[in-house]
């Protein structure tokens, strides 16, 4: 069975506003809310110019960060 392009519009709409409402965003939602690929995220994240929080071996991203490095301030 093949899923409707309105249903996949819908399930894209939810899991934005999953990444939206979290304190914290993982790799995949960078790349997501950006449209950047995994290795000029990674890249970014392991230069500190995406400030974040190691754990692990994730990478956690504040939302209020993001919108620094988006806006080109230097909020640390």
């Amino acid at each position: 069975m093949q899923t409707s392009p309105d249903a996949m519009q819908s399930e894209i709409v939810a899991s934005n506003e999953a990444s939206l409402s979290r304190l914290t965003l993982n790799n995949e939602q960078l790349q997501e809310l950006t449209g950047l690929g995994r290795d000029k995220i990674l890249e970014l994240l392991r230069s500190g110019r995406i400030p974040s929080v190691r754990v692990g071996r994730r990478y956690l991203v504040t939302r209020a960060h993001l919108e620094a490095f988006l806006s080109g301030s230097r909020s640390k």
